[in-house]
């Protein structure tokens, strides 16, 4: 029979008390530490936007041990995944990586709801496997996934007014809202997606030009540096936001891992290209091509190949075949045969040229616009004017001088006979006078374009209709831009057509809200 020892029963009680006070007194520290950004996951972070996954993943495995209710490190893990799948789009690493989604999702869905960081890290992971997804071709999934993600954005909005970082995730997201095609506009009212390119990048950018100390803010400007370089890039035509979008690299130049990071090399060049600095944008590439201590991202082979090729450099062919050679994702295959075929016109070994078309034909899909625009070339078989290309890639790389000789040399003009390549010459004029600042050249050559070409199925008339817009916009002549960004989306072709009608569609939501 058990003795009755009043005083070791006031011990445990006492022991008992002091237990249960310290658990008391720990649960507030668990909870708060659901969500922490400490240094692991902060470098862990700069690794995974660097590339450096193998360093990144250390770091997480680190943390999970130090600290194992925090629930960042299944954001960064997310995040390794997304990048993979959307830089080099293999559908195996797809298949294998998507499996994670449903276990990240869960994990999160239990940590504490009443962190600002509970819905935003859901909303992170939504979007960017719908970004993933619609890489694949699952749109219906992806669809569903915005709509989660922008849902949970917004009660965070309410209920957190002052998490900036809610503005990341909602800026693509009325992005994304404002390019939608005509045909699905539909889709997206019913299911409550209404935004536009300005009101995104409006958003993006109150955490890119943030001056504040907030670490947490200031460690998310690279990523949103990333997608503002990618829509100035890609939705814009405006070549000054696009500069001022590259002056923000100057936030990361100091700091090595980031300044070598492919994502920030792809976003530099990005820009660079876009706006005639070619030279260093092939400086800046061929840079990266010789690190070798990252995750490759190789579309930037392709890239270099690319402005090398508008330089006219005889060795571009290399970073095309390199590009096919390592590449093994879905897009731009079918671009990289037809650039390879445009080497071989270059060195004039038409035999090449139609090799290599033959190969853009039979490989690779027609989803981005770069590839629909190759198989339109392929198909037709036909050896482009030497002339004329030879200007287009000099004008595409920003050497507008030398352009505007390729076509105006005496006896050059003499060989531009056929009605498509008269169009195209004066086209061609009209972008080289505007680029070189002589507005009311180019004017008279854009409005010969659209007379000539309006019933013809080439992109060019479309085009010059967009930068008659463009500098109607910036001359205040809003009414004038808005009839000619609507007529760019009234013409029927079929080369580069998303990129422009994306183009005029931003810019008629700008002018459209504009005092006439």
């Amino acid at each position: 029979m058990t003795r009755y020892i009043p005083g070791k029963i006031n011990n445990a009680l006492r022991q008992g008390r002091f237990l249960l006070l310290g658990a008391f007194l720990f649960f507030p520290m668990i909870t708060k530490a659901q969500f922490v950004f400490d240094n692991n996951c902060k470098n862990a972070y700069q690794y995974i936007f660097s590339c450096r996954f193998k360093e990144a993943r250390q770091l997480i495995e680190a943390e999970k041990k130090l600290l194992p209710s925090n629930h960042i490190p299944v954001l960064l893990e997310n995040y390794i995944d997304f990048l993979i799948l959307f830089t080099n789009e293999d559908p195996e690493d797809f298949s294998r990586l998507s499996k994670n989604e449903t276990a990240r999702l869960t994990s999160l869905e239990d940590a504490n709801k009443n962190s600002p960081y509970y819905r935003f890290t859901l909303a992170q992971v939504q979007l960017q496997w719908a970004f993933a997804r619609v890489k694949f071709g699952e749109f219906i999934s992806a669809v569903i996934e915005i709509r989660g993600a922008k849902s949970l954005l917004e009660e965070n909005k309410q209920l957190y007014p002052g998490f900036m970082l809610n503005n990341c995730g909602l800026g693509l997201i009325h992005t994304m809202a404002g390019i939608v095609p005509d045909q699905y506009k539909w889709l997206a009212n019913l299911l409550g997606f209404q935004g536009s390119v300005e009101q995104g990048t409006k958003e993006l950018n109150m955490i890119a030009t943030y001056a504040g100390k907030d670490e947490i803010i200031n460690l998310f400007k690279p990523e949103v540096f990333f997608y503002l370089s990618f829509i100035e890039s890609n939705l814009r035509k405006d070549k000054a936001g696009a500069l001022q979008v590259l002056n923000l690299t100057h936030l990361f130049e100091r700091d090595g891992e980031l300044a070598d990071s492919p994502l920030i090399t792809f976003s530099k060049t990005s820009i660079l290209m876009k706006t005639g600095r070619n030279d260093e944008a092939i400086k800046i590439l061929s840079r990266y091509s010789n690190l070798s201590d990252q995750y490759k991202i190789h579309y930037l082979t392709y890239l270099l190949g690319l402005a090398k090729l508008n330089r006219l450099d005889p060795d571009a062919d290399h970073y095309f075949l390199q590009f096919l050679q390592e590449y093994h994702g879905l897009n731009y295959i079918k671009s990289a045969y037809q650039k390879l075929a445009w080497c071989c016109l270059i060195k004039r070994n038409k035999g090449g040229y139609l090799n290599y078309l033959i190969m853009a034909r039979e490989k690779g899909v027609s989803v981005v616009d770069e590839d629909k625009q190759a198989l339109i070339e392929a198909r037709k078989k036909t050896i482009p004017n030497l002339i004329l290309f030879r200007a287009r890639l000099l004008f595409d790389g920003g050497y507008y001088n030398q352009a505007l000789q390729e076509l105006t040399s005496k006896g050059n003009k003499e060989v531009i006979a056929s009605g498509r390549d008269f169009l195209e010459y004066t086209y061609r004029l009209g972008r080289i006078y505007h680029e070189i600042g002589n507005i009311s050249i180019a004017k008279q050559y854009y409005e010969q374009t659209i007379k000539m070409g309006s019933d013809q199925r080439y992109y060019y008339t479309a085009n010059a209709a967009l930068y008659l817009g463009l500098i109607s916009e910036s001359e205040q002549n809003y009414q004038e831009a808005n009839r000619y960004y609507q007529l760019c989306l009234s013409l029927h072709y079929d080369e580069y057509k998303n990129s422009i009608s994306q183009k005029a569609k931003a810019g008629l939501e700008r002018v459209q809200h504009q005092n006439p």
